[in-house]
């Protein structure tokens, strides 16, 4: 999986982002959007 090990996933941190997306500046959300459609 892109790369990674099993050994290397077993011992990986998953962080998110959990903010639903309310600290992105608007133009790169707008671009996500975009990206999406």
């Amino acid at each position: 999986m892109h790369g990674f090990s099993a050994e290397q996933l077993r011992n990986a941190t998953h962080l998110v982002w959990a903010t639903g997306g309310g600290m992105v500046p608007e133009e790169e959300m707008e671009q996500y959007l975009a990206k999406g459609r």
